[in-house]
């Protein structure tokens, strides 16, 4: 080991090697300069890429067939589908529904119910779920209009299954959706159950939020008389 000692102190003096290049200016220049963020974090480009894929589901039909399709709008979940054995008539009413007069509706649920200046005072009105759901309707029942009115910031209350495109609308300036044809819709309680017991064929509809609450209107309506109707409300 001694022998092998004196010959590498003996190499280290014979080697020529040249001094290290002076590299403190340009370390300290990069610790020093403000560091670049990348232009679209991870997160947004999540975000982004979801929105996209939302907006090419909604526009194109091929994809919608493609997936178990759901849109939500002011706590209603719509549906694309072809569920066409509902019948007009719901086998049982939604959970603990009861007519009642406005005034003592307005009483028993937790929000302001609005009522259309062109409609006027309802002819009939029902409040079902404990105040969850209040129902206004007008004219008899094979010429209805009825308006279904609900806290927005609940959890989805109905259901609709589709087998056509909805198309958006305006109602007072804000976003609503039309459903120009004939559907099946469903009641979902509190706990995110589907009554199937309450499946009914709808007739056209107007789906919006005002307020803080939220509106369906259906009847045998154009979108134009639909949306009057609902900038009406007051």
């Amino acid at each position: 080991m001694p022998d092998l000692e004196q010959e590498l102190r003996a190499l280290g003096t014979a080697l020529d090697v040249p001094e290290p290049p002076d590299v403190r200016g340009p370390v300290r220049a990069r610790i020093e300069a403000p560091r670049r963020s990348p232009a679209i974090r991870p997160r947004w480009a999540i975000a982004t890429l979801t929105a996209i894929l939302a907006i090419g589901l909604a526009a194109s039909p091929d994809a919608r067939a493609a997936i178990a399709d759901v849109i939500r709008i002011a706590g209603i979940d719509v549906r694309w589908g072809d569920d066409t054995d509902a019948p007009t008539t719901p086998r049982s009413p939604l959970p603990g529904q009861h007519p009642t007069d406005l005034e003592t509706a307005r009483e028993q649920v937790g929000f302001e119910i609005g009522v259309p200046e062109r409609l006027g005072e309802p002819d009939r009105v029902v409040v079902a779920d404990a105040g969850r759901v209040a129902t206004l309707l007008y004219g008899p029942a094979s010429d209805r209009i009825r308006i279904d009115e609900f806290d927005g910031r609940l959890e989805p209350v109905f259901v609709k299954s589709l087998g056509f495109d909805t198309e958006q609308a305006l109602v007072t300036g804000e976003t609503a959706w039309w459903l120009p044809e004939p559907h099946p819709i469903r009641y979902v309680d509190r706990d995110g159950v589907v009554r199937a017991e309450t499946a009914r064929l709808a007739g056209r509809t107007l789906i919006w939020e005002s307020g803080g609450v939220s509106y369906r209107l259906e009847g045998d309506l154009t979108r134009d008389e639909a949306v009057a109707i609902a900038e009406s409300v007051r």
